[in-house]
């Protein structure tokens, strides 16, 4: 049956590898963007579905490996330290939760940072991984750009203080980044 049950979410399914979980993401967000582009909303639908769980179980198996390597002492100055600083997207924050609602009600493929408030910065894979964990289920959006999967991802703190910022980043970027990263945990 092969990596289908990870795709298919069975109940008994072989846990994947990160490698695996990176790689489904990558083909989901290549098949996203196929299936938007040509007005195939089933496969964007179908795509989507495959790519979240990619993205929970990305983020879990990489800040897991953070948190055990800061409590083991081995974290600073080490390579995956490194790779987990290099920039890979962008944020704007402070936010309300109306610059939130905003990222949706621009309508699917439209999602942008907001313009009205301070300029973005960039901002490191540990960054962006940390606000994946912690997006607000309810406001996200995309856009395609250049034939590029960036996706807009409205996090709350994690204390469950209301609305902390708004992150874009491509998605495709992001899987090559994890891989340097998880080529050094």
């Amino acid at each position: 049956m092969g990596y289908s049950e990870f795709l298919l979410g069975l109940p008994n399914a072989r846990k994947p590898t990160l490698s695996e979980a990176i790689n489904n993401l990558q083909d989901a967000s290549s098949l996203f963007v196929s299936g938007y582009t040509n007005r195939d909303i089933d496969q964007a639908e179908r795509a989507t579905v495959v790519a979240m769980r990619a993205f929970d179980f990305i983020v879990g198996e990489i800040m897991r490996c953070r948190d055990q390597q800061k409590e083991n002492g081995s974290y600073p100055n080490s390579y995956f330290e490194a790779a987990m600083n290099s920039l890979t997207g962008k944020m704007v924050a402070p936010v309300t939760r109306a610059e939130h609602q905003a990222v949706v009600t621009a309508g699917p493929g439209n999602g942008r940072l907001p313009s009205n408030l301070t300029p973005s910065i960039d901002i490191s894979a540990e960054k962006v991984l940390n606000k994946i964990k912690h997006k607000h289920p309810g406001f996200a959006n995309f856009r395609i750009q250049n034939g590029r999967h960036i996706f807009i991802i409205c996090p709350d703190k994690p204390s469950g203080g209301g609305p902390d910022s708004v992150v874009e980043f491509d998605v495709q970027d992001f899987c090559k980044q994890c891989r340097k990263i998880a080529a050094v945990m």
